[in-house]
């Protein structure tokens, strides 16, 4: 029995990209080299440096604005009618801003620090995702090559079920079983509906909404409506022709499309007014990406 798989395996059998494994990686999912080695978290993307950089950037500053300010005492001894009092006062307060500020990045940094999990901050628990193109490249770049346990994978699929039912308690934390009930049923009827847009939508390319990329998905999300017209029972055209629909985060572009269909879809069959996010909580926490023990083994 194999006691591995490779990365184009795992992608193919969960059906996603590369880049949505990033998400996985964040959740515990280990990454191995072909010779069985784990591949580490870059530094460069390790919050445990990120804040390590930050602590000293402004340890940095706090160190010129002392020194700075005596040579200003020094300049007000000499001439006491200078207002330099007034710039020394106001370092005073950025001081005091910085070491605020400080305080709390030590904070975050020694709760890293107290993980014993990442004691050696290799863990990618602790990865921040890149901002552009450019930076995911790089990151991905390390996990060309990648391998992951088969007994991992059933670990964190038993981890991620817990994280799925506690989602959906705290998504959507309404007390009325019948409401739950008709949205989970709605979700599982236009589900294909709604798949069907967002990979249209998708297909565009997401890089942020320069360049007219927010008109590009609209048109491509209204072309696949009509196209396939007469699939559409659940999502309607309406709900499609809206520029909000289309401002979507960079890095949560799925999460804020789904979820605002699944508020106008939800609210226009009257069953209840819940927020965009929490809705698509319920809707992954409902078909989360996650491979069955035999496609695993693929």
């Amino acid at each position: 029995m194999p006691k591995w798989i490779s990365l184009k395996k795992l992608l193919t059998s969960w059906e996603i990209e590369i880049f949505e494994l990033l998400d996985h990686l964040q959740r515990g999912l280990q990454p191995y080299t072909k010779y069985g080695f784990p591949i580490d978290c870059p530094e460069s993307h390790h919050s445990w440096y990120k804040l390590n950089d930050r602590i000293r950037g402004i340890e940095h500053k706090l160190k010129m604005i002392e020194g700075k300010g005596k040579n200003e005492r020094k300049s007000i001894q000499i001439n006491p009618y200078k207002t330099k009092l007034l710039l020394a006062g106001k370092s005073e307060e950025t001081k005091k801003d910085l070491r605020g500020e400080l305080q709390k990045l030590r904070n975050e940094k020694q709760v890293i620090d107290g993980n014993n999990e990442d004691s050696e901050h290799r863990s990618w628990r602790h990865f921040i995702k890149p901002k552009n193109e450019t930076e995911i490249e790089k990151v991905i770049s390390f996990l060309k090559d990648a391998r992951f346990k088969l007994e991992d994978i059933k670990v964190y699929k038993k981890n991620l079920n817990n994280e799925q039912k506690n989602r959906f308690n705290e998504a959507f934390s309404v007390k009325n079983n019948k409401i739950i009930g008709q949205v989970v049923k709605l979700i599982h009827e236009a589900r294909e509906e709604i798949e069907i847009i967002y990979d249209a939508v998708k297909s565009v390319g997401f890089s942020g909404i320069s360049n007219g990329l927010d008109k590009k998905w609209k048109e491509a999300a209204l072309n696949a409506f009509q196209d396939r017209k007469e699939a559409f029972t659940h999502v309607k055209e309406i709900y499609l022709r809206g520029d909000d629909l289309y401002a979507l985060q960079s890095g949560q572009e799925r999460r804020d499309f789904i979820g605002r269909i699944l508020k106008m879809l939800v609210e226009d069959n009257g069953i209840a007014s819940v927020g965009a996010r929490r809705l698509y909580e319920l809707y992954k926490s409902t078909n989360d990406h996650v491979p069955t023990n035999s496609s695993t083994n693929k």
